[in-house]
């Protein structure tokens, strides 16, 4: 993992974790506003993923081979960073 990727994960973390503090603490719009840098962050990542989605299917431009794999793989990440973008919304509600 390279500095900026670490700095991304870092950022997201920290955000989610002081927004969800907040929640508990002060009002539903300060832990938004805390928690913002993770909700764009993972909302970027997934959009991102599920508009060249169809790049992954078998037979597209970044798996020629037809490999399924590549494609359950692709599937895989994209159910991690729509379930990253949710669970700060979840936590922040509650």
């Amino acid at each position: 993992m390279n500095r900026a990727e670490l700095a991304l994960v870092a950022i997201y973390f920290t955000s989610a974790v002081f927004g969800v503090v907040s929640a508990q603490i002060f009002s539903y719009e300060h832990s938004l506003l805390l928690a913002f840098p993770a909700l764009a962050i993972s909302g970027f990542a997934a959009f991102g993923h599920f508009i060249t989605l169809d790049d992954d299917m078998p037979g597209e431009w970044s798996n020629p081979e037809g490999s399924k794999e590549i494609w359950h793989e692709s599937l895989r990440w994209l159910a991690i960073k729509v379930v990253a973008f949710i669970v700060p919304f979840v936590l922040v509600k509650i």
